[in-house]
């Protein structure tokens, strides 16, 4: 059955596969439009292969990756400072990008010398559908498909509907390509782009934690086995339990990023969307793994809601109290913490109910004890748009069928989680204010 905008599911409370991927799918045509604006003002200055090209050549394939919204968010910031020579020049890295997608999902392989053909399927992925003879192979292409040639300093790529475009390979990295064991998702740990969103991450942090440590994305060969099957362990989990919301995360998630760095646990953004970035320690649970597995994809699920029509119309108001953190977030950082206060209260409950541990009660109590003071604070402050309001409404009327498990969280739980989690500690009597 088709969506509907009056259902919850549509607005991202209830999970589905289906409504996350058309969300997300509107959300990258919108991206792709305004980007085309970017360019539309600067292609004369482009030089070499034109970046509408490529930006037509990304519309042809629908491959809205995460390295372009990494490009796209950065010539936003470049426009609203008004640096437009650095625009002009980060808008001759367009082709570049169009082509990263091809890297980061393995389709490419610079060691081979010889021409590839990539296709791109209906999912969102591009994967490698088969080798070509060497020499021109234009005229053995399926619409849809591009030719992929490697001297071992230069990527060409033919399309038989487009001028040819070549990129010096020092602009394309090359991911690791080590899949999460029974999930589409990949670890991404190579890219130019994951450095400038950690240093990004170092930099906020910086103004809430006086000495945070340098944050870094691990190298392929960093990535251990055991870390590997400990996110293969939190995936599976979710899907026992809520399967839905595995097929959700599955969907909205391309890559894992692992990073070190003090203090991190976990993060995502709409200008790296599809990435989830983590340090977690290999020693932890399975349902920790899950826990922050599910809280970054519902970041990713709001945002692809809610990124072109926002919820809230006051959401860079700052005089609320947000849930659990102390440093001060504006409203419509405290509506994206409840959000994810809400989906992690919902999986532990299911968790309860599926395999029960004194672990999933003490989670479920946090994340129930941030959920209502989270939505107490949205219900005094918030000014909501029509979708915002519907979706408040119904993040409303799942915590009061979760008031009837637990109408006060006890802080016998929520201030006794493992390391991952700071006690909550004088929260309590903020929410029972």
């Amino acid at each position: 059955m088709a969506s509907d905008e009056s259902d919850p599911a549509s607005l991202g409370v209830v999970p589905s596969a289906a409504d996350a991927a058309a969300a997300k799918r509107r959300l990258g045509r919108a991206t792709l439009d305004s980007a085309a604006a970017v360019v539309s003002g600067l292609a004369d200055r482009c030089g070499g292969v034109p970046a509408r090209q490529a930006l037509d050549a990304l519309r042809r394939l629908q491959a809205v990756e995460p390295v372009f919204y990494e490009w796209y968010f950065r010539s936003l910031g470049m426009m609203r400072r008004g640096d437009w020579a650095t625009l002009a020049r980060h808008v001759d890295k367009l082709p570049a990008v169009a082509a990263v997608p091809l890297a980061v999902s393995g389709a490419l392989d610079v060691r081979h010398g010889e021409p590839l053909a990539v296709t791109v399927p209906d999912d969102r992925r591009l994967l490698l559908s088969e080798r070509v003879a060497c020499g021109s192979a234009l005229s053995a292409l399926r619409p849809g498909q591009a030719l992929v040639t490697t001297d071992g300093a230069t990527l060409r790529i033919e399309q038989a509907d487009a001028a040819p475009m070549e990129l010096p390979l020092r602009d394309l990295v090359r991911c690791s390509t080590v899949a999460v064991p029974g999930a589409p998702i990949t670890f991404w740990q190579a890219s130019p782009a994951l450095d400038r969103i950690v240093t990004d991450y170092q930099r906020d942090l910086s103004r809430i934690h006086l000495d945070p440590r340098p944050f870094k994305v691990l190298q392929p060969s960093e990535v251990g086995r055991r870390q590997v099957e400990r996110f293969a362990g939190g995936l599976d989990l979710i899907r026992r339990c809520r399967p839905e919301l595995h097929a959700e995360i599955c969907t909205l998630t391309d890559h894992f990023t692992l990073i070190r760095g003090e203090p991190f646990i976990g993060g995502s953004a709409i200008s790296c969307l599809g990435v989830s970035f983590f340090k977690l320690n290999p020693e932890w649970s399975d349902l920790c793994y899950a826990d922050h597995i599910v809280h970054e994809a519902a970041h990713q699920r709001l945002h692809v809601e809610f990124e072109v029509e926002p919820a809230l119309t006051n959401g860079a108001f700052l005089g609320s109290v947000s849930p659990i953190r102390r440093d001060p977030r504006p409203l419509h950082g405290v509506l994206h913490a409840t959000f994810v206060f809400l989906r992690l209260s919902l999986f532990l409950r299911s968790v309860l109910e599926v395999e029960p541990s004194q672990e999933a009660e003490r989670r479920f109590h946090r994340h129930v004890m941030g959920l209502y003071a989270g939505l107490e604070q949205l219900d005094r402050y918030g000014e909501w748009t029509g979708r915002g309001a519907r979706l408040f409404a119904a993040m409303c009327e799942s915590a009061d069928r979760l008031r009837q498990i637990v109408a006060v969280p006890d802080p016998d739980f929520y201030n006794s989680l493992g390391p991952d989690y700071e006690p909550v500690g004088s929260l309590a009597a903020a929410y029972h204010d």
